[in-house]
């Protein structure tokens, strides 16, 4: 898995995220392979998801667990 910043751009009537060749070669992405994509907009968002869970009943590293599974298993 790799991280990678990108810009959307319009094509026609459709938009798009251009992929930087060595990520694409580091990848060995091909034409037509199907991508998933994380998006985080902006990192005041993000910021604000830590320490929601303070207090929380839930055991933290089985939740982490699970969404790592969510994020990275096919």
């Amino acid at each position: 898995m790799a991280e990678v910043e990108g810009v959307i751009k319009k094509w026609g009537n459709s938009y798009g995220v251009i992929i930087p060749m060595d990520l694409i070669e580091e990848e060995n992405l091909k034409i037509n392979d199907k991508v998933k994509f994380l998006m985080i907009k902006d990192n005041a968002a993000m910021k604000s998801m830590f320490g929601m869970m303070k207090g929380s009943k839930i055991n933290a590293q089985k939740m982490k667990d699970g969404l790592r599974r969510e994020l990275y298993d096919d």
